[in-house]
């Protein structure tokens, strides 16, 4: 079984190096090499956004994804790295254009064992296609959840506003309703 704790201060040392980014996509492949073994470790738990850990210059998340979910073009304002061990995860990332609507710009497909790195200016919308749960780590390179000055995008205008507080948790409740929720 793989060591929660043990990912959490590799990520950490990580974080303090020369390229941070690289550095904690190498350890998040590790962790998501035995994906099975990253269930059995985080637990199986309901769709949302659970903390692993949390600090001002690093969070780690346990994301999971409802059946069929979708969550509209955002902003982070800060690196990620995300690793998938469970389902799959489609993003769509988006570039801002001078009116301040974003355009499609292109798409990957995560699936277990795979890893992905965001920059810190990265516009993405994510969409799990399975009618089961997935599952992901997601690493920030920072204090994600008080992040200042997100943004999100309507998924039809491709228009901006502030992303409104609770609007995360909202949306995950919102994805459950009605659905088998199975791995």
């Amino acid at each position: 079984m793989q060591d929660l704790e043990q990912f959490i201060h590799e990520c950490r040392e990580a974080a303090r190096t020369d390229m941070p980014r690289q550095a904690i996509a190498q350890v998040v492949e590790r962790f998501v090499a035995r994906p099975g073994e990253v269930l059995a470790t985080v637990g199986e738990q309901r769709p949302g956004v659970h903390a692993l850990h949390h600090s001002p210059e690093l969070t780690i998340m346990n994301v999971v994804w409802a059946p069929d979910m979708s969550f509209p073009p955002h902003d982070h304002t800060m690196w990620a790295v995300i690793g998938i061990y469970a389902g799959a995860e489609e993003n769509v990332f988006w570039q801002c254009r001078e009116d301040g609507r974003v355009s499609r710009h292109g798409l990957v497909r995560l699936e277990p064992r795979q890893v992905r790195v965001l920059g810190d200016r990265a516009i993405h919308s994510v969409a799990n296609p399975l009618s089961r749960l997935t599952g992901g780590i997601h690493v920030y390179g920072g204090d994600f959840p008080n992040a200042q000055g997100r943004h999100e995008w309507d998924p039809v205008t491709h228009e901006g506003h502030a992303m409104e507080p609770g609007s995360t948790a909202r949306r995950f409740e919102e994805a459950c309703r009605g659905k088998a929720l199975a791995w």
